[in-house]
């Protein structure tokens, strides 16, 4: 079973250990770039550590750092509606930890009032992700065609929804 805690000036080296996977890197934007450095672990803690919107958490395994997930507030209906954000060690894939980490955040921004929708995009391929957000019970709002460039191609990105009144936990 895992837990979600801040992350820690700590966590620096754990980060750049699991993101510097181009497996790993393969389905997240831009601002985890591949090769993954101290740099750009230094640069995400500075934002996770002093961030007054966005709430950002280590997912812990028996201790261990094992991944990342994200409640984004967005621009447009700022106190209304947030993006869901998640990444995982490619070494603990397949165990269900993604899932728990993305429950556990849908659960906690959902208990902020103000929260109508959560929202979440897949990039072409990202199988995996897709269905932990259907599991969750989000549904495919639309997908918009070669809309991210990575890794020298374009590829399609699938926008989800979850409103709070559709939320079962």
């Amino acid at each position: 079973m895992i837990t979600l805690r801040k992350f820690e000036k700590t966590d620096l080296l754990r980060i750049v250990e699991l993101l510097n996977n181009p497996n790993v890197s393969q389905f997240t934007s831009d601002r985890i770039p591949y090769p993954y450095t101290e740099s750009n672990a230094e640069k995400f803690l500075e934002i996770a550590l002093t961030s007054n919107g966005a709430q950002l958490y280590a997912i812990i395994l028996d201790g261990l750092l094992i991944g990342g997930v994200g409640i984004h507030p967005q621009e447009l209906n700022l106190n209304r509606n947030v993006e869901l954000g998640y990444w995982i060690g490619e070494e603990f894939w397949g165990n269900g930890y993604a899932y728990e980490a993305a429950k556990l955040a849908v659960t906690i921004a959902f208990k902020n009032h103000e929260i109508h929708k959560i929202m979440a995009r897949t990039m072409q391929g990202n199988i995996a992700s897709e269905k932990i957000l259907i599991t969750l019970g989000f549904k495919l709002e639309g997908e918009l065609k070669e809309h991210i460039f990575k890794r020298g191609k374009f590829l399609n990105e699938k926008y989800w929804g979850l409103l709070k009144s559709n939320y079962k936990t």
